[in-house]
């Protein structure tokens, strides 16, 4: 009776939002599987095997996205091929964790160098990332099972910023252990020439704690129990523009969430099912404001799937999200029924289709159909998708301009890659095309206050292209790095103010690229990068535009006795340069990190 009722809470679970195939080997003692959490999909950048520390650093290599920030140590979004952060799935665990108020994540609080890998999709797959993958997805993983080592780390910069952390794993016959845990300081002082005066920047005093704890039992030789919980906390400072008057603004980030998760493993199927809790807190204060905002979500998910052939999967998923902001005038609720699949189709050997569906229910009412078709032969893929996106709370509670009557955004897009291999030459090219309708935007009344509004009609289109070739010489190996991103983003029809149409959405570059050159000899190892952020208007009408940015990076690594050293100069030729307008950002500084590897 126990199991059955073990069964039954666990058996909501693994559907939309979770791994869904597996290498799967069964033995006596443990079950050793090879996850994919976007099942067909392959990542177009992680973190495997390289020694991020920041998620700065990590979506710095994603050429055909955008960090958007005000300041380091702010706010910190990615608008990737043109598309807003509220069209980017952020997920953990296989669950979304953008913010049911605003439909954001500050994606400076992912602490890359805590976890068994992040990686990066430029083409969602809506029935397994959620109803917002316009723009693809980042998957956070902390899994024990991709863990191989114990380390300790450290890290200390000119800016007056600091790390310290440490990854701590224990493998018993049938239990897998990990904990891990870091602290950080980053006050983010520097200086910056503003109207041929230099100047001091406000300090953000960023401090950030996290603490993970996962363990996986292998209970039997065909079931899985496992626990995940990730506890998080960042206080900091917001400093203002350079042209507002100084003010004291604080943020208060707290954020738990944690997953039960249930692996049963029939002859050639899988039955996964967890329970996910998560409760995110956000403090804003001013003299003159204290805005206090409480999340509660409660995720239920199960997942039948093939494992033998990976041929298909079908699950349920339940989800409750819960808000208490003391600015909405009551509590709001949102409750979600998805329903999911996919099937697999082989042509021939080379030549694969699969097809995934995910239809939600949210609020008693009917959701647009999200849709996959991703057909791969060899080295080519094209996948074409259908997905929406939900206003969020913000979009329709707000009290003073929230609009109840916002329609739903509704996307189509398609996205061709290829890779050639040849001679030590690695070849990718990608074309890409997003239409989004209804598209949410806040716009300035005739009151003076501001509304969102389903304001127009977008399409997104352009090109990524990249060429590495490794170049052995004597005991050296170079590798030169060619990467190229080519954007065009425009309202094709608005629906207040026509002048608009066929203007660059703002804060999108119609040109980013890197040139790098990458040298390993030995245990060692240096990288010389630049990057190049061409013209980007900020305001709609281009009347106004932000300069290029020039950057140039050099880092040097090297490893001894389970020992890495590296030591990174950023920026180096000192230029001067706006993310956002008014919001200078550093220029020449260097960091030093340090890792141990405990065996």
């Amino acid at each position: 009776m126990a199991k059955k009722i073990i069964f039954f809470l666990f058996f909501i679970k693994y559907l939309c939002c979770h791994n869904v195939i597996g290498q799967v080997t069964i033995d006596t003692v443990t079950i050793q599987e090879k996850k994919y959490i976007h099942h067909h999909l392959v990542a177009d950048h992680n973190t495997q095997n390289k020694d991020f520390f920041t998620s700065t650093e990590f979506l710095e290599n994603i050429t055909s996205g955008q960090i958007q920030q005000n300041t380091p140590g702010g706010l910190q979004t990615f608008l990737h091929h043109g598309l807003g952060n509220r069209h980017l799935s952020v997920l953990w665990q296989g669950i979304n964790i953008q913010s049911v108020i605003n439909g954001s994540y500050d994606l400076s609080l992912i602490p890359i160098d805590l976890m068994s890998n992040v990686s990066f999709y430029s083409t969602g797959n809506p029935a397994l990332q959620g109803n917002n993958s316009f723009a693809g997805a980042i998957d956070i993983q902390n899994d024990n099972q991709m863990i191989t080592n114990n380390k300790i780390f450290a890290s200390i910069g000119s800016l007056q910023n600091y790390l310290v952390g440490l990854n701590l794993n224990k493998k018993m016959k049938k239990v897998r252990i990990s904990l891990g845990g870091d602290l950080a300081y980053d006050k983010n002082v520097f200086s910056y020439k503003y109207n041929g005066v230099t100047d001091k920047r406000t300090p953000t005093n960023l401090f950030k704690q996290n603490l993970l704890f996962d363990i996986t039992w292998f209970t039997s030789k065909n079931q899985v129990l496992k626990a995940n919980v990730w506890f998080q906390h960042a206080n900091r400072h917001i400093p203002v523009s350079v042209s507002s008057a100084p003010t004291d603004q604080r943020q208060t980030d707290q954020n738990l969430r944690t997953q039960i998760s249930h692996l049963y493993y029939f002859r050639n199927k899988k039955l996964e099912t967890s329970i996910s809790y998560m409760n995110e807190k956000l403090n804003f204060f001013t003299p003159a404001i204290r805005s206090l905002s409480t999340v509660n979500s409660v995720i239920y998910t199960s997942q039948l799937s093939e494992t033998k052939s990976q041929k298909w999967f079908t699950g349920v998923t339940f989800r409750r999200d819960g808000a208490s902001p003391n600015f909405y005038t009551s509590f709001k609720t949102r409750n979600t029924l998805l329903l999911s699949g996919a099937y697999k189709m082989n042509w021939s050997k080379n030549l694969t289709t699969n097809l995934s569906l995910r239809q939600d229910h949210v609020d008693k009412k009917w959701m647009p159909l999200s849709w996959n078709v991703h057909t791969a032969y060899r080295n080519t893929t094209l996948t074409i998708s259908g997905n929406y996106n939900l206003p969020g709370f913000n979009d329709l509670y707000w009290p003073v301009g929230g609009n109840i009557n916002l329609k739903t955004e509704k996307s189509t897009q398609a996205e061709l890659k290829t890779e050639i291999n040849s001679d030590n030459w690695v070849f990718r090219l990608a074309t890409y095309a997003h239409v989004v309708h209804d598209w949410i935007q806040w716009l300035p009344q005739s009151n003076g206050l501001f509304s969102p509004e389903n304001q127009k009609k977008v399409f997104s289109r352009g090109l990524d292209f990249s060429v590495t070739k490794k170049v052995p010489f004597n005991n050296f190996i170079f590798e030169p790095i060619i990467q190229c991103n080519l954007n065009k983003t425009t309202a094709i029809d608005h629906y207040f103010d026509p002048t608009l149409i066929g203007k660059q959405l703002i804060y999108v570059p119609k040109l980013k690229a890197k040139i790098a050159l990458n040298a390993k000899f030995k245990n060692q190892q240096a990288l010389l990068s630049y990057d190049f952020t061409g013209t980007r208007y900020d305001v709609p009408d281009q009347s106004m535009q932000l300069r290029p940015i020039h950057l140039l990076h050099l880092s040097y690594q090297i490893n001894r006795n389970n020992w890495n050293y590296i030591l990174q100069f950023n920026n180096v030729l000192d230029l001067p340069y706006q993310v956002t307008r008014f919001y200078p950002m550093p220029g020449i500084n260097l960091s030093l990190k340090v890792i141990h590897n405990i065996l």
